[in-house]
């Protein structure tokens, strides 16, 4: 999730799977209602038909390597962001394989002049001819809000205008604007300090730390029903984050990418779904002590020990699962 902070801004970046490398991209950012920034305050500059901050053009030019192989080999070019970008979250690599694309996301990136070297821990599905290539294709916009001097939280649209072949793609993303960040709590190895068995079950997922990611943005998801923006004052010593992130991948593992039930629900699958979602559940009431909902960087009575879990709907029952 792209977020941005009130009175500072920050980097919007998109990620998106295109059939070619951008030549060219422009964002508008608005209210949600469509009108302009300074609409909210005079002290927001409108940003309309602005030319993005960064589109990609890293192209590297690969050496022959195997089906499966995790180190990719070639030389690249590039004037720009790409190298110190290339490991960071959402990051997507096109691969042009004789016409047919594919994306990986470099677990490593190192750079000597232009000789370059991917790592990619899961290894590529397909084989790569010398000459083959691999293009960049993000794009950022950085938004400056170092002088607003308006307290404005909430939500902005941005309308992204990208050239791909020549034709122009238009992008419709929701950006929040919070007063504080959280960064994602839990790592592919918390989820396998939960269920060792999880790597090999996988196996097939090329990026394991992706599950993690969108396991955290169905936490934010939920906090968001709860009333909760990243408004919420956490302990040093608290793992609640972290514990609801790693259920909530397991959830999602098992109910959508086939992970299997351990042995003791094997028959049951719904019961083992049912028992993820509510442990999550009561993992994220602990969140009662201190909201700070109207993020005025004070902690009220009235902020602290709200009932929030009524909000929550029943989870499903009867999940149909294999276990085969």
């Amino acid at each position: 999730m792209n977020e941005l902070i009130y009175q500072q801004g920050g980097t919007l970046y998109l990620d998106e799977p295109w059939d070619a490398q951008p030549s060219a991209a422009t964002i508008t950012l608005a209210t949600l209602s469509n009108d302009t920034l300074d609409t909210i305050d005079a002290t927001f500059t409108d940003i309309t038909d602005e030319d993005a901050t960064f589109v990609s053009d890293l192209v590297i030019t690969l050496d022959a390597h195997n089906k499966g192989a995790k180190v990719l080999t070639g030389i690249g070019t590039f004037t720009a962001d790409d190298p110190d970008d290339m490991t960071a979250p959402g990051y997507k690599l096109l691969i042009n394989r004789g016409g047919r694309r594919y994306f990986v996301h470099p677990d490593e990136a190192d750079w000597i002049d232009t000789a370059v070297t991917l790592r990619v821990d899961a290894g590529i599905d397909f084989p790569i001819q010398p000459g083959d290539l691999a293009y960049g294709v993000r794009i950022t916009y950085d938004v400056d809000w170092s002088t607003v001097t308006d307290d404005f939280v909430g939500r902005v649209k941005a309308e992204w205008k990208v050239t791909v072949g020549g034709v122009v793609h238009k992008r419709i993303k929701i950006y929040d604007v919070l007063k504080q960040t959280i960064s994602r709590p839990a790592t592919w190895a918390d989820v396998l300090a939960r269920r060792p068995d999880a790597d090999t079950q996988m196996s097939e997922v090329r990026d394991k730390e992706q599950l993690v990611i969108t396991a955290w943005e169905d936490i934010i998801t939920t906090m968001y029903n709860m009333g909760i923006r990243h408004n919420l004052v956490v302990p040093d010593y608290s793992t609640v984050l972290r514990d609801a992130t790693v259920l909530q991948c397991l959830y999602n593992m098992t109910l959508h990418q086939s992970l299997p039930v351990p042995s003791a629900y094997e028959g049951f699958g719904g019961d083992y779904i049912d028992k993820l979602d509510r442990e999550k559940n009561a993992i994220l009431g602990q969140f009662l002590p201190a909201i700070d909902d109207n993020e005025d960087g004070s902690i009220s009575k009235r902020e602290t020990g709200i009932n929030r879990r009524s909000v929550w709907f029943r989870s499903p029952t009867n999940h149909r699962l294999t276990t085969d």
